[in-house]
């Protein structure tokens, strides 16, 4: 039994606000980890931070900036391989003072997160909203999840999909706005399907709602609203070497604590071990979860938006000091699914035709 915390950053009175970790493995198999981190003394300019742990030394042994945008800021971070050689970073870059300016961008690294290259646009559109981690297919295929929040699609969430590692990307699986459902966590399947977990942002509806994909993520089963309680927080799924699924969330219909890892034996059919991480009161979110070669599971979360922290554990842990409480069984609360044509939810049978590339921008 495995069982470790550590904090990666606490914030200062220069910095007042770190939020919104992403983590990978290196191939030495350290752990790479990026969060946001906000600036008073610059007009409150957010940039992307980075630090890595030594899992033989134990500990976060340094800590570099990734990218600084001057007049711009940058948030919500992603960090994933495309390929053995190429990590990627995508995160989300304000053009004005709110979100509906914001525009998603990409950087990338072919040296282990030591440098990387000048942004690119991943997203041309304005109003879209980077969250969450990609799921990356067997083939390469990348399916990566994102939500509007301008345009005539505000509300919605939709997927970017690449087949030839980051070249080409296709919008998949668009929902109708009305039904306020985004910020995707999705994982995969022990069958070979896609499931995700999205939140919603309407108050009379603070559950998580759940779809499956079939055909590696082109389209998607109707919505059906899940038994999980939801603050309105992004959660995370995590597919483990066992087969098992585990989810990081916080179970609360109204606060962000306690964050909880719920586990499912059965690709999410039930979810029967929760064991709580923080049960003082607070607000823990943004979790982030990966499972490293070494069969240890990393959480990453943000404390009261001014801490990053980090735990480390094993299946057995999890197992050990769950609560054993009442089986939670993933099923909808409605008498049947929202149905696709509904106005008021699921997933439309758009799909988009457009092929978009990133293109190279210039610092501001």
């Amino acid at each position: 039994m495995y069982f470790r915390r550590f904090t990666v950053h606490q914030s200062g009175d220069d910095n007042p606000l770190c939020a919104a970790p992403t983590a990978i493995e290196l191939k030495d198999g350290s752990l790479l980890t990026a969060w946001y981190d906000q600036n008073t003394n610059a007009q409150g300019e957010l940039s992307i931070k980075s630090s890595v742990f030594d899992p033989f030394e134990g500990r976060w042994i340094s800590q570099s900036m990734i990218l600084k945008t001057g007049l711009l800021s940058a948030g919500n971070p992603i960090l994933f391989r495309m390929n053995r050689e190429t990590i990627w970073l995508v995160y989300n870059a304000l053009l004005g003072e709110d979100w509906s300016t914001c525009q998603v961008r990409c950087v990338q690294s072919r040296d282990e997160g030591k440098s990387w290259n000048n942004p690119n646009i991943l997203c041309p559109e304005w109003g879209s909203v980077i969250g969450l981690k990609p799921l990356v297919r067997p083939d390469g295929s990348v399916l990566l999840p994102l939500h509007k929040v301008a345009g005539r699609d505000a509300g919605a969430a939709f997927l970017l999909k690449t087949i030839n590692g980051g070249y080409d990307w296709s919008e998949h699986s668009l929902t109708h706005p009305g039904a306020a459902l985004f910020q995707s966590s999705l994982a995969a399947k022990n069958d070979g399907k896609i499931m995700m977990f999205l939140r919603s942002k309407k108050n009379e509806s603070c559950f998580l709602w759940q779809s499956h994909s079939s055909d590696e993520g082109n389209t998607w089963s109707d919505v059906e609203r899940t038994q999980f309680p939801n603050p309105h927080c992004r959660v995370d799924l995590e597919r483990l070497s066992s087969g098992n699924i585990i989810m990081a969330y916080n179970h609360s219909l109204t606060t962000k604590s306690p964050l909880t890892i719920a586990l499912s034996e059965d690709d999410g059919e039930k979810w029967h071990v929760q064991t709580p991480i923080d049960l003082v009161e607070g607000e823990f979110s943004n979790p982030t979860l990966i499972q490293t070669r070494d069969n240890i599971i990393h959480l990453l979360y943000s404390s009261r938006l001014s801490r990053i922290v980090h735990i480390c554990f094993d299946e057995e842990w999890l197992r050990t000091n769950s609560l054993r409480a009442k089986r939670i069984v993933h099923a909808p609360l409605h008498s049947r699914p929202i149905a696709a044509s509904s106005v008021n939810g699921a997933f439309t049978d758009r799909y988009r035709e457009v092929m978009w590339r990133p293109k190279l921008v210039l610092l501001q």
